[in-house]
């Protein structure tokens, strides 16, 4: 599904595939979409906060949904 050619690891599917940039820029705060780092996803998924983790199933549920749109 990517055009990197490399794996799909949970790191690349939430914050650095470029098919689901888009979306992850309105799900995200702009300090996750910008220079992804492993840092930075481990700080994303231990987040507290109930807004983040709306925001993050938000995201898995729309790029799972564009995924299967253009298998």
């Amino acid at each position: 599904n990517c055009s990197m050619n490399i794996l799909e690891c949970e790191y690349h599917f939430l914050l650095v595939c470029p098919k689901y940039r888009d979306l992850r820029i309105n799900c995200f705060p702009p300090n996750y979409c910008h220079w992804p780092t492993y840092n930075k996803f481990e700080s994303l998924l231990c987040q507290n906060s109930k807004l983040v983790k709306e925001k993050s199933a938000k995201y898995i549920y729309h790029a799972h949904k564009l995924r299967n749109l253009t298998n």
